[in-house]
């Protein structure tokens, strides 16, 4: 159970590749898109423009966990975030890292306390015992994946993966729980990705890059949305323009997998907002519906961004991407 505020939700962690550890910490995992909606780091506008730094959405994240609850516990305790790396600080960074981790080190592997890690990957590469996981901002201390767990990752990441090798301009954001050994060294006991587009707005996929880049490029205000337990192909719904003059627009990537009436009948999004469609089989990307100077009406007095923001199906339906040791 994780709670926020005074409002207690159940949060699961759909995709998480790793060991067999407590149900009350893969909860704790399921922070990772939820945090980035509370924080509106899924929100974004012309303004926003060359100020939106890992600085900025660190200290975000971190306002909330400063806020989040964790069987009792302060989440922020136990979430570690790279502080933005300089040489001219090196010393006082890694006095604040050792003080964050010291309660991860046990003697016993019984009563070790497993930390929450969230990052920008930077690199994956073999070493001498399995594999590691080089953190930017973090240089000096790459943390460690077992063989088994690194072979899950290549196969229920691969996309993620794939893309993230193509194109130097995205982030693959990295969040895991990891231990602290008898060596002092981190080893990952579970983990998730999360591509980001160079603005830290999330995607799924090229498509959803593609869209995202053109909204920014355009200067138009959005939403972002998010989608839980859905499958990884499908139609869905993968923005909301709030610029636009009447009503916000919902913007349906139709990749083939189900019918083009979609956006109409299988997941209305909501009765005030507006449906635009890109049909990837067919066309190129249509024009974008044209933007107003003011934030649309709808959105000023209804609750249609928290609405739109998280894409769920019924989870008896939905298919379940976690894979466990």
């Amino acid at each position: 159970m994780v709670t926020c505020g005074s409002s207690p939700t159940v949060c699961k962690w759909p995709g998480a590749v790793g060991q067999r550890i407590p149900s009350r910490v893969r909860h704790q995992l399921g922070w990772r898109r939820s945090r980035w909606c509370k924080r509106e780091l899924t929100h974004w506008r012309a303004a926003f423009t060359g100020k939106r730094s890992w600085a900025i959405v660190r200290a975000r994240l971190l306002s909330v966990a400063a806020r989040a609850l964790a069987r009792g516990e302060v989440l922020a305790g136990r979430l570690y975030v790279p502080e933005t790396f300089s040489v001219e600080r090196r010393d006082e960074i890694d006095e604040r890292r050792m003080k964050q981790w010291g309660h991860a080190l046990s003697p016993t592997l019984a009563r070790r306390r497993l930390s929450l890690l969230l990052g920008e990957l930077k690199e994956l590469t073999p070493s001498r015992y399995g594999f590691k996981a080089v953190i930017k901002h973090l240089p000096d201390h790459p943390f460690m994946l077992p063989e088994r767990l690194y072979r899950k990752m290549e196969r229920r990441f691969e996309r993620e993966l794939s893309l993230w090798g193509a194109s130097e301009a995205i982030h693959l954001v990295l969040i895991a729980t990891f231990g602290v050994n008898d060596a002092a060294v981190p080893v990952i006991e579970e983990l998730s990705l999360m591509l980001t587009s160079p603005q830290w707005i999330p995607i799924e996929d090229s498509l959803d890059e593609q869209l995202v880049d053109r909204l920014v490029h355009d200067g138009r205000r959005f939403v972002k949305t998010l989608a839980y337990n859905l499958p990884r192909r499908g139609n869905r719904c993968s923005a909301l323009l709030t610029d636009c003059s009447e009503a916000p627009t919902a913007l349906w990537i139709l990749d083939g997998a189900a019918g083009e009436d979609e956006p109409a009948q299988r997941h209305p999004v909501d009765t005030a907002t507006s449906n635009w469609s890109w049909l990837v089989a067919r066309q190129t990307m249509p024009a974008l519906p044209a933007a107003s100077k003011t934030l649309c009406k709808a959105m000023v007095s209804s609750r249609l961004t928290d609405a739109v923001v998280l894409q769920r199906t019924d989870t008896s339906q939905a298919p379940h991407h976690a894979i466990e040791g």
